[in-house]
């Protein structure tokens, strides 16, 4: 069996006859033959059979060169022709178990490794579970030993960048794209990654570049641009830089179908989704400029355009929040409770915290109607999302604070009906009678 990259497919040793050359027979040596031994044979036959007279003949040569002139890959060679269909079996379970039991996945790997060290592919594949675990320093070693056995191949750098950038290792995750796209400078997913750490690093205007590279690759601008476009798009929205913004949004729109297909609701997905991550970090504005993008695109989408009116109906009610918790004229429990509903993000005790709130609220109702109806005119006016979302709330605030400033008004009446006349006093002492003596009384 024959691996001749990390990600191609070993056969088993019953078809390494069939599906792969015994490289040694084709230069006419033995498998115990010298290094020397070999390179002889080699530039003898090449000397032999020249590429234009046997093109087929020379290629079979340098093919088995190739193999057997590199000691680390003659070593792959010879454990694979000689443990092949074992290290298959075990590589082709551990990728079968590694999303439903990573530990079985890594040890059966191990055992793939100890019987073929010099293979790549179980190295590389154990490496990349090893990165799903979270066990970043072990897939270090993976990923380093992989570089080393394969230096021209840009995949596995960045697959160390991606590990090294996961453990917030910017710096050296920098590094080393950089190194991959010396092997290939067109590499998308490592242009990709490395935009993220610029931007990670507070450099959004080499980040910026950086994705334009990616977009621009091929040098024509299509669907397969939607993640870096919008990228982009969103590191203007967060930097404020509005007109940028505003080309790459209409860039990105112009490369989304408009057919409702498929591809376009994936694409507004994507959109929604990046749009929802700025909303909780509140960047309100430029969550709302993303919905606005796609306003057209989500229509044609029963699901995707309630998604977007569900994100915008909740952006604007954070957005007030936050203002309204800024706000100096707006006072007392009923503000609280309206911060607290939209902004406290422990649901866990945001029940009984509201709860406490509502309970101030009619103790500020007894004491001072007229404030709260103060505070619910003013939300009416300034907050009128808040003041939709809770109308029910605000009106049956609004009544009882009404009617306990009539009951007020009442009761101040009754009081002044009750106190002595002059007349009265001129008899002499009168006894006092307040409001509990009135109601005893039957308001005689």
């Amino acid at each position: 069996m024959v691996i001749n990259s990390i990600s191609g497919q070993a056969s088993s040793d019953s078809d390494a006859s069939s599906l792969t050359p015994n490289h040694y027979e084709v230069l006419g040596v033995g498998e115990e033959a010298s290094q020397d031994e070999i390179k002889n044979a080699y530039f003898r036959l090449i000397r032999e059979h020249r590429p234009l007279k046997n093109p087929e003949q020379f290629q079979r040569f340098n093919d088995a060169g190739f193999i057997l002139l590199d000691p680390g890959r003659r070593g792959a060679y010879d454990q694979s022709r000689h443990n092949g269909r074992r290290m298959q079996v075990l590589v082709d379970q551990a990728a079968k178990a590694q999303e439903t039991d990573p530990q079985k996945a890594i040890a059966l790997l191990k055992n793939a490794i100890d019987m073929a060290p010099d293979v790549s592919r179980p190295r590389a594949l154990l490496a990349q579970v090893l990165t799903r675990m979270e066990e970043y320093d072990n897939a270090e070693k993976q990923y380093s030993w992989l570089i080393r056995d394969n230096p021209r191949d840009e995949t596995i750098r960045y697959k160390l960048a991606r590990c090294l950038w996961l453990q917030k290792r910017f710096t050296e995750s920098e590094r080393v794209l950089q190194d991959a796209l010396k092997v290939n400078a067109r590499y998308h997913d490592a242009l990709i990654l490395l935009s993220r750490l610029q931007e990670e690093m507070k450099n959004t205007v080499l980040a910026a570049e950086t994705l334009e590279r990616a977009i621009s690759n091929d040098s024509t601008e299509n669907y397969a641009d939607v993640d870096a476009l919008l990228r982009l798009l969103v590191l203007y929205l967060q930097t404020e830089r509005n007109g940028n913004a505003k080309a790459v949004g209409e860039r990105l729109l112009r490369v989304i179908p408009s057919d409702n297909s498929a591809r376009t609701s994936k694409a507004v997905q994507r959109i929604l989704r990046r749009a929802n991550e700025l909303y909780q970090n509140e960047y309100f504005d430029a969550a709302r400029f993303l919905l606005d993008c796609v306003s057209e695109l989500a229509e044609g989408n029963e699901d995707t355009a309630f998604q977007r009116k569900t994100l915008l109906q909740a952006l604007l009610l954070r957005k007030e929040a936050r203002l309204l918790q800024a706000d100096k004229l707006a006072e007392g429990a009923l503000k609280s409770y309206l911060e607290l509903r939209y902004l406290d993000r422990a649901p866990e005790t945001l029940r009984q915290k509201l709860e406490v709130l509502l309970s101030r609220l009619q103790g500020e109702i007894a004491l001072k109607p007229r404030g709260v109806i103060s505070t619910i005119d003013y939300i009416h006016r300034q907050y009128p999302g808040i003041a939709g979302e809770q109308e029910r709330l605000l009106t049956e605030l609004y009544d009882r604070a009404t009617k306990r400033l009539a009951a007020n008004a009442t009761w101040n009446e009754k009081s002044k009906e009750l106190r002595p006349t002059n007349d009265e006093s001129k008899d002499g002492p009168q006894k006092k009678r307040g409001l509990l003596d009135w109601l005893k009384s039957g308001a005689k």
